[in-house]
């Protein structure tokens, strides 16, 4: 298990996944997680990118950031159009300010979503009915 990849999902890494998962579930509940080792963060990458795929994929997932960012940067700049005079000045600033942290945590949502390559897109939705059924209990 040494030699698994950590920082991409493949076959192996899942079944490695799969197959301790009675011990690596061991660990995590007990929050022992530096026990699973490489395990541990292939076990992270997995649920990461099945989050994704189950939800869509990445394509769509960064779809919706780049909408979501479109819609509430236009209802910011509306709620700052329509300040009157007398408070515009300060909580136009603080306005301004939430619309640059959002464009902050969507170019973060999107770049973590795009370190997710097509590969492992494709290998964790092939082995998503067992994913599901041994990991997580459905099914």
């Amino acid at each position: 298990m040494v030699g698994l990849n950590t920082n991409r999902l493949t076959d192996e890494g899942i079944q490695a996944v799969l197959e301790q998962w009675p011990t690596l579930k061991w660990a995590v509940e007990g929050d022992d997680c530096a026990e699973g080792g490489n395990l541990w963060s292939v076990y992270q990458r997995l649920i990461e990118v099945y989050c994704v795929v189950k939800v869509g994929g990445v394509a769509v997932q960064v779809e919706a950031a780049q909408a979501l960012l479109q819609r509430e940067t236009a209802s910011l700049a509306a709620d700052m159009a329509a300040l009157p005079p007398a408070t515009a000045f300060n909580r136009a600033a603080l306005l301004r300010q939430e619309i640059q942290d959002l464009k902050n945590a969507v170019h973060w949502r999107i770049e973590q979503l795009q370190r997710i390559s097509p590969e492992e897109e494709a290998v964790v939705r092939n082995a998503i009915a067992v994913i599901e059924t041994r990991l997580l209990g459905i099914g």
